[in-house]
């Protein structure tokens, strides 16, 4: 049986973040690449608020935006809007 160090658990889990940030940027960019104007559907808005959810776990005070703590679901955002923010969490992390 090992001891995992709590600093070690946080790399871990900023290292799952980071790939899942990176993932669904590439996902939107190809998404607003074709309609940058299209409202993203609830489905995936609700893994997209789980990522920035989970970034926000791991960024803490270094949050690309103070105020910002995931998108909304009753005012849909538009691709270009999700890969705006995503970016802006992929620089952070």
């Amino acid at each position: 049986m090992s001891i995992i160090k709590n600093e070690d658990m946080n790399i871990d889990k900023q290292e799952q973040v980071l790939s899942l940030i990176r993932t669904l940027r590439f996902e939107f960019r190809e998404l607003s690449s074709k309609k940058p104007n299209d409202q993203v559907n609830t489905f995936k808005l609700k893994y997209v608020n789980q990522a920035i959810e989970a970034a926000n776990e791991v960024l803490k005070d270094y949050k690309p935006y103070a105020d910002f703590e995931k998108f909304s679901e009753e005012d849909l955002p538009t691709n270009s809007d999700v890969l705006m923010m995503l970016s802006l969490y992929l620089d952070a992390l």
